[in-house]
């Protein structure tokens, strides 16, 4: 299941254009591989990461 979603997040620029380009992790990781670091950049990662974290969370909750 994540690489169907990180395959997604990869084709989203080209097909939602500018939309997708705020989506994609590849837009992202650009700047950061250039020595850009910009905020927007971080926070997108860091709420990705709470995000899993979260619905990690709820499925260990839901298991117990």
């Amino acid at each position: 299941m994540t690489f169907v979603f990180l395959l997604t997040l990869w084709f989203l620029p080209d097909v939602l254009g500018p939309v997708g380009e705020a989506l994609s992790p590849i837009e992202h990781i650009h700047n950061f591989s250039l020595g850009v670091v910009d905020l927007k950049d971080i926070l997108y990662y860091l709420f990705f990461t709470a995000a899993f974290l979260m619905m990690t969370v709820k499925v260990l909750e839901a298991e117990r």
